[in-house]
């Protein structure tokens, strides 16, 4: 049966990170991994945009860089979106099962509360077309998720905790 596993933590908290570090352990094996994943882009230690990857390839494209008064985010977010960067997102999420591993990172604010963003996650996860789906999360979305995918596994996500993470989620994956 697909499991469907919840990463769930504040923004900060090493969520896309911690899939990273999953996604090249399961590289080693003869799984298919699909979907997509948003790590940031730092400089200096400081996150200045974010990209998205293609889980199966690792091709990067900017995603987004931080809203300005000058240039606001319409959708109230602090982040605003590259809209090519999203549409790519997409056509790889409805593209992407049947695989073994889904990775959906993230579904937020805007897949929930507007069906924007990388809403096609929704299709992808709601298919269960995977042995596992990964699928972060925010705290406050949690219930949400929860309501639509009621036989989800929830783990919370801390740094300090990350490699023992990585490591209980390829056991379950693996077993």
């Amino acid at each position: 049966m697909a499991k469907i596993i919840l990463l769930s933590a504040e923004k900060g908290s090493g969520k896309t990170t911690a899939l990273i570090k999953l996604r090249e352990k399961l590289a080693s094996l003869t799984l298919s991994s699909h979907g997509v994943l948003s790590p940031p882009v730092e400089l200096n230690g400081e996150k200045i945009a974010i990209d998205l990857m293609d889980a199966k390839s690792a091709e990067r494209r900017l995603l987004a860089v931080p809203a300005t008064e000058d240039i606001p985010e319409p959708s109230g977010l602090l982040w605003r979106f590259n809209r090519d960067t999203l549409q790519w997102g997409n056509q790889l999420l409805s593209e992407a099962v049947p695989c073994d591993i889904l990775f959906v990172d993230e579904m937020g604010p805007l897949e929930f509360n507007r069906n924007e963003g990388l809403s096609k996650g929704f299709s992808a996860i709601d298919s269960r077309g995977f042995l596992a789906a990964l699928v972060t999360i925010r705290p406050s979305l949690l219930e949400s998720a929860l309501a639509r995918w009621p036989d989800a596994r929830v783990y919370r996500v801390a740094i300090k905790e990350q490699s023992r993470l990585v490591n209980d989620l390829f056991r379950l994956i693996t077993s």
